[in-house]
């Protein structure tokens, strides 16, 4: 308990805070994994993870230090994109990140903050996956969304990519049944 407060005190000290629904989580869990698997003739085979990061590791993504993508500008928070949504996360210093789960198959999934204005407070702006080549894709509004969808997708590896335009692999996609026709 004493770790987590000083976490959440650490937080608050970078201009954050823990929205409410997440707040509530960490009072009852302190981070939450469940996996399945299964087994073809004693070859087991991870399918699927759920994963909320205790709170001691909710770090911060030190996002001057991933590098810049290509076409994305160190101050510039606002950047158009396809899909009509014209705020991203940026690697400038009014954008703050905080990694939910790190999936080595998919990327980070993390709490984001932004400031209006330089030295103003940070407000929370959803949960976004920060995919493997550095790009920003918008899951939902809110943790308690978040973890509705991880369950609807039953945790199935790389699922955050069917929100996004990339959408799943082949493989993972025949798992989740979205390559089934009849399915509505």
């Amino acid at each position: 308990p004493l770790g987590r407060k000083l976490h959440v005190l650490n937080l608050q000290s970078n201009g954050c805070s823990l929205p409410e629904d997440l707040a509530q989580f960490y009072q009852a869990y302190d981070g939450a994994t469940m996996e399945w698997s299964y087994d073809c003739n004693g070859d087991v085979t991870k399918v699927a993870r759920i994963n909320i990061n205790p709170v001691t590791q909710l770090c911060q993504v030190r996002l001057s230090g991933l590098g810049v993508p290509p076409g994305q500008n160190l101050e510039d928070d606002l950047l158009d994109s396809e899909d009509g949504e014209t705020w991203r996360p940026s690697f400038s210093r009014t954008c703050k990140a905080f990694c939910l789960d790190k999936c080595s198959a998919c990327g980070s999934t993390c709490l984001v903050y932004s400031c209006i204005v330089p030295e103003g407070p940070f407000f929370h702006r959803g949960v976004w996956l920060l995919d493997l080549a550095l790009n920003w894709h918008f899951l939902c509004d809110s943790f308690s969304d978040y973890m509705r969808l991880a369950l609807v997708h039953l945790g199935l590896l790389q699922w955050p990519y069917a929100l996004t335009n990339l959408g799943l692999g082949p493989k993972y996609e025949a798992a989740s049944g979205h390559g089934e026709p009849n399915r509505g």
